[in-house]
């Protein structure tokens, strides 16, 4: 009950470090998930013999996907150490901040904005590119895009 050295009460926190915790954990998770994703189909790419040069494009936008979600989980990381309280002077002061601040939001919609924008280009070169076909997901593309 008291602080460590200072005779001061204070209360462990530990229903908020066991929730901050989990988050971290499935973050490391799904980006461990994502490294090995990214290093799979680069590996794909660069070695397959007579590439093409759309796969370059390709390669690209896999790797700023890569770029921008490894910022995230940097961001997501240093957010959720941030948050993390050691030891309280009362428990009615624990407050375990569950919002998520601007700047993660940002990272996120720019990973969601690369990724329909390539699935519109993708769309359009699988089907010969005719515009008409791609129409719907550049249009829902510009609506993500205004949101």
């Amino acid at each position: 009950m008291f602080a460590p050295g200072s005779g001061i009460p204070s209360w462990d926190v530990t229903d908020c470090t066991v929730n901050l915790q989990i988050r971290t954990g499935i973050t490391a998770a799904l980006w461990s998930i994502l490294l090995v994703l990214f290093l799979i189909n680069s590996h794909i790419i660069v070695t397959r013999s007579g590439r093409p040069r759309k796969d370059d494009t390709v390669l690209l936008v896999l790797m700023i996907t890569f770029v921008v979600a490894t910022v995230e989980f940097g961001l997501n990381i240093g957010n959720i150490a941030s948050q993390t309280p050691s030891r309280i002077r009362h428990p009615s002061n624990m407050r375990c901040i569950q919002n998520d601040p601007t700047f993660l939001r940002v990272p996120m919609m720019m990973q969601m904005f690369i990724g329909d924008a390539f699935t519109a280009y993708r769309t359009w070169l699988l089907w010969d590119r005719k515009i008409i076909v791609a129409i719907v997901p550049i249009l829902l593309l510009v609506i993500l895009g205004g949101s």
